[in-house]
């Protein structure tokens, strides 16, 4: 179709043999930790774009990519006791759990499980799956208009900005009373003898205009006119980050993460800065 449409497609099975872990001995030992290779983890994925070029002619031309992806990780194999990790204090605010069986991003909490033993499991700070629109459209032949969208579905953040907020009274929601029992919600969350960590656990799905731009290409005639030749390009342009946000989730932001790049603790939120909304203006002169 004379390269209008494109198809990518790939999928992945990483295994990752005797990965390193820190085995606690009785303390009576007086040793704190034993590095071990106590596990094997697996990462299963797929990733698909699909390249379009609905329109193309000399005075307009739309190129559109659409992307998905996603990963699903587990912990295969484990030789050592599973155990809590990550977050903060115990599980009434959320932890994660390392388990054969599970993926390690797991996320449990209060109350204990009466059948299996373990804290009630709520989610997986991994996205369920991920999508991108990108579209470059040139039109007018000088003027380009790019967007970016990104949609993150699925994935659970623990947001510890509310946990802090109850307590100091300021939580947007601390006086409404959504269970209709006669205490305001910021008690509700604030009893830790009564309600689950999943107060403080919450979907972390959102869909982002990632980026805009628009840019504009001086016409060769008024380029040659003005510069004599010295000049063979001069291009202008506005852009912007991360300029809207939709999503359900209650902080400032659910791209956060408290701990950094931490694989582990990457969906902890404790009174974090919002991803940067920036705006760029743009001069590309080419001799």
């Amino acid at each position: 179709m004379n390269g209008r449409l494109g198809l990518e497609f790939t999928y992945y099975n990483k295994e990752v043999r005797d990965l390193i872990l820190d085995l606690q001995p009785a303390e009576s030992t007086g040793i704190t930790a034993i590095a071990t290779n106590a596990a094997d983890l697996q990462n299963r994925g797929m990733e698909i774009a699909l390249n379009i070029n609905p329109v193309r002619t000399a005075n307009f031309n739309w190129f559109s990519k659409v992307m998905y992806w996603r990963n699903v990780s587990e912990i295969t194999s484990l030789d050592i006791p599973e155990y809590l990790t990550g977050s903060f204090g115990g599980g009434s605010l959320g932890k994660y759990l390392i388990a054969e069986g599970f993926s390690p991003t797991t996320i449990v909490g209060t109350p204990v499980n009466t059948e299996t033993g373990r804290l009630t499991i709520y989610g997986d700070g991994q996205p369920d799956f991920q999508m991108s629109f990108f579209n470059q459209v040139n039109f007018l032949k000088n003027f380009d208009l790019t967007f970016l969208f990104h949609w993150n579905s699925g994935g659970e953040n623990i947001n510890l900005t509310n946990f802090l907020t109850d307590g100091g009274g300021t939580t947007p929601d601390w006086s409404e009373d959504s269970d209709g029992d006669g205490v305001p919600n910021g008690r509700d969350r604030g009893d830790q003898f009564g309600p689950g960590a999943d107060r403080f656990i919450e979907d972390a799905s959102y869909v982002k205009l990632r980026e805009l731009g628009l840019y504009y290409t001086l016409p060769e005639t008024v380029v040659d006119n003005t510069f004599k030749g010295f000049v063979e390009r001069v291009k202008l342009g506005v852009s912007g980050n991360n300029l809207l946000l939709w999503s359900d989730y209650s902080s400032y932001d659910p791209e956060v993460s408290n701990f950094g790049s931490d694989p582990i603790n990457a969906n902890v939120e404790v009174t974090p800065f919002p991803s940067s909304r920036r705006v760029f203006f743009h001069l590309q002169v080419d001799f």
